[in-house]
This record gives C-alpha cells, structure tokens and sequence, in this order.
C-alpha cells in the first residue's frame, strides 16, 4: 500500500498544471492560425509571382514587349491577374528603357532593386506593392508587381474552421495524459494495498492456525488438568502475544501519526538515553554495544525519535549473535543529524537494500527468527514523515548499516 497518499492540495496543483498547460497549447494554436490567416496574402503573393516568373523567363523580347504593352494579349498567363508586368531594356546609349501598360506605373517609375529572384516591398508612389524581378534570358530586366492592398482578399480564413477540433482535441490529449500520471500512484496503491490485505492475513492465519489446534485439542481432553496442558496453554498465549503485537504494528505502519514538529532540539540526550537503557539488554546477551553520540539538532519531536531508535536497536539485536558488535553514532552534518547503527550479525542478501523497508518483508537468512516484518517498514514511515532519508547498506566485512538522516528543519 502506497506509503502516503495523494493529497488533495497535490490533486488540485496537478491540475492548474494540466489547465495551464492546456492553455498554453490553445493560445500557442491560436496565435499560429492567425498568424498563418494574416501572411497567407504575403504568401500567395510570393508563390504566384515565382510561378509567373517561371513562364516568362523563355518568352522571346517581343512576346515581353507585347505582354507590357497591351492588357489584352496574354490571355495564356495563368497569374496575370492582378499581377503588373514591367519590362527594363537597355538601350543603345546605356539608358533603361521601361515598358508597361499601368499608366501610373509609367509616369512613377521603380528602379532596379540591387536583390533580384526575391519578393521585395517597394513604395511606388502613394502605393505599396510585392515587387519580384528577374533576368530573362536575353539579359532583360522583368519586375512582377502585386499592390499590397490586394493581399487582403487572399488572406484564408479555413484554419479558423479547424481551429476548435484541434483545441478539443489537443485538451482531451492534455488531459488523458495526465490523467494517466495521475492516476498511477492510485492503481499502484490499489495494487499494493491488495498485496498488503494478503500478506496480512498470511501472517495473521498462522498463529490463528496454532490457536485454534491447541484449544480443539484441549477440548478433545476435557479431563485434563491445567498442569497437563500447561505447554499448550503457554504456546497459544505465546500466539495471542504474537497477534497482539502484529496488529500494533499493523496500526503504526498503515496510520502513522505525522511526527510533532517544532522547533529544533539536541537529539544526545534523547538517544542517549535510549542507549542507556539497552546497554544492559545487549550486555546480557553477549554482544557488544559501542556508542558514539555527538550533539545534533532536528524537529523530530523526541518520542519518535526514541521509538526510531527502539525499533533499529531491537531489529540489530535479533538479527546478530553472541560476540557481535552494534554501534550507534549520533553526529551533526550540514544536512541535519545522521543517525547510524551498524551491526556485525547476519546482514542482508544483495538487492534486499530496499525491501527490507516493506511491510513483511523477511529475508531467505531471517525467515526463521522471530518477528513480524513491521519494524523497519515503522521506521521507514517516521523518518519520511520527518521529511528524512533511511537507507541500508551492507556492513563490511558482515552485517547491516542503517543510517537515517533526519532534518534540523522541516
């Protein structure tokens, strides 16, 4: 089951940035279509002058000649519409010659532009005009002119007629995309919830098992004493204890307070104490406690911080044996405090760095010690609630690290 759930305020960023980015796509869309609708003039300008210039590149001197001078010849030009034709020749004296049948283009001249195989703008008298000129091949000058004020007519309106199919389409995009993010963490969590709810009731079936057998074999022997089924008595109590503790822990990993946070406190003390008090239970079993304790500061309030080390002491003394080591150090960093217990037992299987933070989880070399796979999955939940990091690592040359750093401030 996830660890946290979505939150409602982290539903409510995801989708500002869904309405947002969806409406950046439609302005973007927007922009482009009118921007597209407002040069199309200029665009169609351009492509019917090349074309035209294209078919009169061959033309022969005189067919140029009568082309400017009579509107009434060149019924074959597919562009002559609305397209002025100048024709520049060079006469004998070095002069440019200049033919066309638009009065007013003749009585205002336009001279050669210094770029030729280009639209140009060009002011000719009190008008604007799309101007193109190129080299026939007799060494003739040909200017195209298209009036700028004509463009209008040719600028398309079409890509506002699929303008809103591609805005609702694009958002149902945006929006499916992100409901996929989004609702991943959710199936996730369903999915890991399911896995929890199973391992639960393995866990729970089994003493329940034992429990059961004992009593239905005491009610089968209804004439003996108390003392006669004292072992029986004893390993089911045992059972009732073991269930007990499974659904205390059960509790604190599903529903784990959020940690009091105020302000920052010198952990020693709190750990130190700690330390003080399984000094002697780690004595009594043949192990070796050597503590490190610097001062350092966190907002972690100090009863979690005693129930963090409980758990990562308890879970270093089951999983070690008599003549093994377990060293606390508490120590200041530029990140918070660095909490580290390390442990000389049986340690962990490579790639187990992570799972032994799930719930249940249990290795192949710790199925048989006693426990419920709850600790550290506990841990896990206050030192990220913290706003921390808890990670495991191997002990060289055996056993388990587990160093948890905790925040001087959330």
């Amino acid at each position: 089951m996830n660890r946290q759930l979505i939150s409602t305020r982290s539903w409510q960023y995801r989708a500002w940035i869904a309405a947002l980015v969806t409406l950046a796509v439609v302005l973007s869309a927007g922009i482009g279509l009118v921007w597209q609708a407002r040069t199309s003039g200029n665009r169609y300008a351009d492509e019917t002058m090349r074309a035209y210039s294209a078919q009169l590149r061959e033309s022969a001197p005189d067919a140029l000649r009568e082309l400017v001078e009579d509107d009434g010849a060149p019924e074959g030009h597919l562009y002559r519409e609305n397209i002025d034709v100048i024709l520049y020749t060079r006469r004998p004296d070095g002069t440019a010659g200049l033919y066309t049948a638009n009065t007013y283009l003749r009585n205002h001249p336009s001279e050669l532009p210094s770029t030729f195989g280009a639209t140009l703008d060009e002011r000719i008298g009190d008008y604007a005009y799309k101007t193109y000129t190129f080299v026939c091949n007799d060494g003739s000058y040909v200017k195209l002119l298209m009036q700028a004020d004509l463009l209008g007519g040719y600028e398309s309106d079409t890509g506002f007629l699929w303008f809103f199919p591609l805005t609702i389409v694009l958002t149902m995009g945006i929006y499916t995309a992100f409901a996929f993010l989004m609702g991943r963490p959710v199936v996730r969590a369903i999915k890991q919830q399911k896995e929890f709810i199973h391992e639960m009731t393995h866990e729970i079936r089994t003493p329940l098992t034992v429990i059961r057998g004992n009593v239905e074999h005491m009610l089968a022997c209804p004439d003996h004493t108390v003392m006669q089924v004292s072992e029986l008595l004893d390993n089911t109590l045992e059972e009732v204890d073991h269930i007990t503790a499974l659904s205390q822990d059960l509790m604190s990993s599903v529903s784990t307070p959020s940690p009091k946070r105020g302000k920052s406190a010198d952990l020693s003390d709190t750990v130190s104490g700690v330390l003080e008090i399984y000094s002697e239970i780690i004595g009594e079993s043949n192990r070796t406690l050597i503590a490190n304790v610097q001062s350092a500061q966190s907002s972690l309030d100090g009863e979690k911080v005693k129930q963090l080390l409980i758990i990562l002491l308890e879970n270093a003394v089951k999983y070690t044996r008599e003549g093994d080591k377990i060293r606390v150090s508490l120590k200041k960093t530029d990140s918070g405090a660095l909490l580290t217990v390390a442990d000389t037992g049986i340690g962990i299987a490579d790639g187990d760095e992570h799972k032994i933070f799930d719930r249940f989880y249990r290795g192949e070399n710790a199925k048989n010690q006693q426990g419920t796979g709850l600790g550290l999955a506990i841990a896990r939940n206050i030192v990220e609630e913290a706003g921390g990091k808890i990670q495991a690592m191997h002990n060289v040359p055996s056993g388990l690290v587990v160093t948890v750093l905790l925040p001087e401030r959330v």
